[in-house]
């Protein structure tokens, strides 16, 4: 295999890295490309030199996924993540989903052949219950296509979307085991964050762009959901205002627990500020659910800190800032929304989910494997018409998961979830090192804020926080690996 790909890759990498096609092969090769695109818009016009144009650089994309696998997992998640801001810029609904699993496919292509080639064992997860347990719901899901209650088209597209889930958590599984990348993809989903706060500011104080508009004007339910006390609510560059609501949400989060754990003032107060940023940027999100799981996410620091004095101060400061912004002369439209999230009101929304939970509640009961997947909410409309849930909106992900997989698949999803926190909290005590001690706690508050979310939104699994939530499964197991290691120490050496 060596003899057929590497001088083709030896070649490849001379003139594109380092000559950057500054050589005769260069010249020829753009020339060559330049007229075939010009014959194409001529003859065919120019959404046909655009299709040569993304099929040559998707094609360099594989190539490089296959070769480096950490670079097209990062290209794949950066993609994906901007994935609903592009189509709404071009205004097109194009496939690109397609182009996203068949990357994750061509990475974890590259991931097995690396370990054959280094003749790395396969069977290197037999030891971890999360990954087990991952496995099992893998097999549940497979099997789902037999469920009598079930359709083809509905179990097809749910287990491509379970295969596309799968995929990412072997490629971290393995990617995890460098150090340096479980830091890398920490600095790279915050980034993300960053630049998803400033869009989010960008929206609420400059306007809605054009594409914006466009977008959310383009049906009733829309403008429904995105327009509330006379005001638009904020999605920016994600795929709605619930995941952009959660993801400012779990950064927050994370940013505020760093600050409290053994790191110099200066990047304290850059932690702080950068919460402080999300925290607002939620707020313009208008998202209720992400409202309430700050407060738990930081509680859960507080319980596994109490004995410190840190803890004690963090808790009373924190107590004393919520009263002051839920009870303050503050009347801002999103601030008034925010104190519905804790105030009691009679929320007409919360009674109608109310409602249809007791009424769907017996089909549960007499569903143990659910009624297949994709077959529940407006996707069941689609895929799956006809069906007794078709249409029916489970608005949680626990309850999309009874009843679509029934209480069975849902005590599976439980148990995996369960199993994180608890292997995280048994290794956030067991560790030495203070960094890994501070990873620990930030992604364990920031996770389980995202369990909570999940009991009244099915977002929770959307990019990009499904692939933040499949790496928190890896991180929790492999990041004990690291205590104490000089690589981590040398890594957080400027922050200490």
């Amino acid at each position: 295999m060596d003899k057929l790909y590497l001088p083709i890759l030896n070649f490849c990498r001379s003139e594109f890295r380092i000559k950057k096609l500054n050589s005769p092969f260069g010249v020829a090769f753009l020339l060559s490309f330049s007229l075939l695109i010009s014959y194409l818009i001529a003859e065919k016009g120019i959404l046909s030199g655009a299709l040569v144009v993304t099929g040559v650089a998707g094609s360099l994309v594989a190539a490089i996924s296959f070769v480096h696998p950490k670079t097209g997992f990062t290209f794949v998640f950066i993609f994906s993540t901007f994935l609903a801001f592009i189509t709404r810029v071009l205004q097109a609904d194009l496939p690109f989903g397609v182009a996203k699993d068949a990357l994750l496919f061509i990475v974890l292509l590259g991931l097995f052949f690396k370990r054959i080639k280094n003749r790395d064992r396969i069977n290197f997860f037999v030891k971890d219950p999360i990954f087990i347990w991952v496995l099992i719901l893998g097999v549940y899901t497979m099997l789902q296509l037999v469920n009598p209650e079930g359709t083809p088209i509905g179990w097809l597209t749910g287990f491509r979307v379970f295969l596309g889930s799968f995929m990412a958590y072997l490629i971290l599984y393995d990617l995890f085991d460098d150090f340096k990348y479980i830091y890398f993809f920490t600095k790279m989903w915050l980034v993300i964050a960053i630049i998803g706060a400033a869009y989010g500011f960008y929206q609420e104080f400059f306007g809605l762009p054009s594409y914006d508009i466009a977008w959310v004007t383009a049906s009733e339910t829309r403008i429904g959901l995105n327009f509330i006390m006379g005001r638009w609510r904020k999605w920016s560059i994600f795929s709605d205002v619930v995941v952009f609501g959660l993801m400012m949400a779990f950064t927050g989060i994370f940013c505020i627990v760093f600050a409290l754990g053994p790191v110099k003032l200066k990047y304290k107060l850059g932690a702080l500020l950068l919460a402080g940023i999300m925290l607002v940027a939620m707020v313009y999100s208008g998202t209720r659910t992400a409202y309430a799981i700050v407060p738990a996410g930081l509680l859960l620091y507080i319980l596994m800190n109490a004995h410190t004095v840190r803890s004690i101060v963090f808790a009373l400061v924190g107590a004393t800032l919520f009263a002051v912004l839920i009870y303050g002369p503050f009347y801002h439209p999103s601030i008034i929304r925010l104190r519905t999230a804790f105030i009691g009101s009679e929320d007409a929304s919360l009674s109608v989910r109310d409602e249809n939970r007791a009424m769907i509640q017996p089909y549960i009961h007499a569903h143990p494997i659910g009624g297949g997947l994709v077959t529940c909410g407006e996707p069941g409309k689609r895929f799956s018409p006809g069906h007794r849930l078709a249409g029916f909106p489970p608005d949680s992900s626990y309850l999309e998961t009874a009843l679509e997989q029934g209480w069975i698949g849902l005590f599976i999803k439980l148990l995996i979830y369960y199993l994180v926190m608890a292997t995280g909290v048994k290794n956030y005590f067991s560790a030495k090192s203070p960094p890994i001690k501070l990873m620990y706690i930030c992604y364990l508050c920031g996770f389980f804020a995202l369990t909570i979310a999940a009991y009244a939104q099915t977002a929770v699994l959307q990019v990009p926080l499904a692939f933040i939530i499949f790496a928190i499964h890896v991180i929790m197991s492999k990041l004990i690996q690291f205590d104490e290691s000089p690589e981590v120490e040398r890594i957080f050496k400027k922050f200490q």
